[in-house]
């Protein structure tokens, strides 16, 4: 298990949800299939507020945007710099994990909250296994790169884990 941890700033909501999957060390649900008839995620019930599976493909961007604008509501983040910067993180997440999935594997993506903290999770398989890490940004006029070091910057503290060819990252947010 490679895992690599960005912020030293670990917040407490991370820390209990890391606490609490590896004190019971039951393995998480397995990820909900994608309906081929319809382009509606379907949700699943796990220890997050909301899960959701996309398909692999960018149409699925918009949907991830309204979800997170749905949820967001929900649970209380009004219109501003924080929900600014959790709809910027989820986006550049699942556009890595589209670009790295099979056409046909499911992206699935995971909203949490508590009283003081917001957390997004994305998961996804990556078949060619090639290493996921978080470079410095790049040169201005760079057309691409900037992914996980904008999820980086934008989130109080952001976890990556690649196990086998799964693919699992974190991004936490102080309310």
């Amino acid at each position: 298990m490679q895992l690599l941890i960005i912020d030293s700033r670990r917040i407490a909501f991370a820390e209990r949800h890391y606490s609490e999957r590896t004190a019971d060390e039951s393995p998480r649900q397995a990820a909900p299939e994608m309906n081929p008839e319809h382009s509606q995620p379907e949700s699943t019930e796990t220890d997050a507020d909301t899960s959701v599976s996309l398909e692999a493909s960018f149409a699925s961007l918009s949907v991830g945007r309204s979800w997170l604008q749905g949820w967001a509501d929900d649970v209380g983040i009004g219109f501003g710099q924080r929900r600014d910067e959790m709809q910027m993180v989820l986006m550049e997440l699942l556009t890595n994990a589209i670009e790295a999935s099979a056409s046909s594997a499911p992206v699935v993506c995971e909203l949490m909250s508590d009283d003081k903290n917001l957390g997004l999770r994305v998961m996804n398989a990556n078949p060619s296994g090639n290493p996921v890490e978080i470079r410095k940004m790049p040169e201005p006029y760079a057309l691409r790169g900037r992914g996980l070091a904008l999820a980086q910057e934008m989130s109080d503290h952001l976890e990556i884990s690649a196990v086998g060819s799964q693919v699992d990252i974190s991004a936490y947010f102080n309310r």
